[in-house]
């Protein structure tokens, strides 16, 4: 972890920070074959347990639940999260009567923007935050206000004082709303949640998927020190500006969405093009990788040697300092 934060400020990280998750849905398909294909990367990876009982989250389940603002959730595949198929019916026809809910639940993945998407349906939050007006900050005051009271108790992940969120902002084309709707309406409610982090010394960490380039000052400006990107969605000197220019460490989220098919030369020719240039010695830069099921277990394998390369490069620099 020290590295992480060492990378942050600047200090030339011992190694090059990498993270390694596996999904659920990657153990249950691969089981043991996962892990032993996984065993000569420790390095890189750290130890993987593996056992034949699979614990997770209940939201990775197959079937319904229902979380603490009455979002009905599906999920169709085990060790998946699932999708939020309805918001409350009583808040979709009048959202003045909205309220928050009286169990605090720790963050997790959606906790502003989405949460609104998640309480109205993509096309009712959209046309309220277009129509604007004392409907949506009603909506937007008691959300923010839910936030505060879960930062206040301390119900965010933190680990050596980074506090984790995650909020996807973007489509893969851009913003669904425009850059100025995002600073009138949603800039001020990040900037109130992350202050309390902020004033207190933390380092704060936002994943957030999609295209948002045109707003990534604005999470700086709200108290944003790591990024996680979605693969070079934003555009590779776009990120070594904001790295260069605002101090933004990027944690790159490689391909998701590549990943699955993409051929081990494909991937090498595609990461050294990132390691090129987002890689700087005194650090603002993680690597992050996802391992789904439908990642074939010879690209993660590729995938596994490509980041000790990228391990190694950072070490022989260190050796000439």
């Amino acid at each position: 972890m020290t590295n992480l934060i060492d990378s942050v400020k600047r200090r030339t990280p011992q190694e090059l920070p990498i993270v390694v998750e596996i999904l659920p849905a990657a153990w249950l398909k691969h089981k043991g074959m996962l892990r032993d294909a996984l065993t000569p990367y420790e390095d890189i990876c750290g130890v993987m347990p593996y056992t034949t009982d699979i614990s997770m989250p209940h939201r990775y389940e197959e079937g319904f639940y229902t979380d603490e603002w009455g979002c009905l959730w599906e999920n169709r595949t085990r060790g998946h999260d699932g999708i939020c198929v309805a918001g409350p019916s009583e808040y979709i026809n009048d959202p003045e009567y909205i309220m928050p809910p009286n169990e605090m639940r720790p963050f997790y993945h959606g906790f502003m923007f989405q949460r609104i998407l998640h309480l109205f349906g993509y096309e009712n939050a959209m046309i309220m935050m277009a129509e604007g007006g004392k409907k949506l900050h009603r909506v937007l005051d008691t959300v923010l206000e839910y936030n505060l009271r879960r930062i206040d108790a301390g119900l965010y992940t933190e680990k050596n004082g980074i506090c984790y969120f995650g909020d996807d902002l973007g489509t893969q084309k851009g913003l669904p709303i425009s850059p100025q709707t995002w600073r009138n309406y949603l800039k001020p409610c990040y900037m109130k949640i992350f202050e309390p982090l902020k004033q207190a010394g933390k380092t704060v960490f936002l994943h957030s998927d999609g295209l948002y380039t045109e707003i990534i000052p604005d999470l700086i400006d709200c108290g944003v020190d790591i990024l996680n990107v979605q693969g070079g969605i934003q555009g590779l000197p776009k990120l070594r500006q904001f790295q260069m220019e605002y101090g933004l460490t990027i944690d790159y989220g490689i391909n998701r969405q590549t990943l699955p098919r993409i051929s081990p030369i494909q991937l090498n020719e595609e990461l050294y093009w990132v390691f090129n240039v987002l890689y700087h010695k005194e650090g603002g830069i993680w690597f992050r990788a996802e391992i789904a099921e439908d990642v074939p277990l010879s690209t993660v394998m590729a995938l596994m040697e490509i980041l000790r390369d990228f391990k190694s490069i950072h070490a022989e620099y260190l050796k000439g300092l």
